[in-house]
């Protein structure tokens, strides 16, 4: 019996530009040794336009944008940052990549504490 893949495709959306990111586990490795950093971790902390680029170059699949390409045409417009829809888009993409309903993935945590 084959076993069941759990990763997830993210889909990258803004401005006419598209981009598919899979998370597999060759693609992963290939982004820790490139910035010395545990992959998760560096997904986890990646707000930043270059990171992202990184991040964008080594999981995409279906495609062979270079870091340039990527870089002009998701992240050069670094006011895009400020932007709802754009950061809405990422949120989608991390999301879809994680396997995690966008609402659960946004939902603030809750104080389960009593005072």
């Amino acid at each position: 019996m084959a076993l069941k893949s759990r990763l997830g495709t993210g889909v990258f959306q803004f401005d006419d530009n598209e981009i598919k990111l899979l998370p597999s586990l060759d693609r992963l490795k290939n982004l820790s040794e490139a910035t010395g950093e545990e992959a998760l971790d560096y997904m986890a902390n990646c707000g930043h336009p270059m990171r992202l680029t990184e991040l964008f170059f080594h999981l995409q699949t279906g495609s062979a944008y270079t870091r340039e390409e990527i870089y002009a045409a998701f992240f050069g417009k670094l006011g895009n940052f400020e932007d709802e829809e754009f950061n809405a888009a990422l949120m989608t993409l991390f999301s879809q990549m994680a396997g995690k309903d966008l609402a659960e993935a946004i939902k603030p945590a809750t104080d389960t504490q009593k005072k």
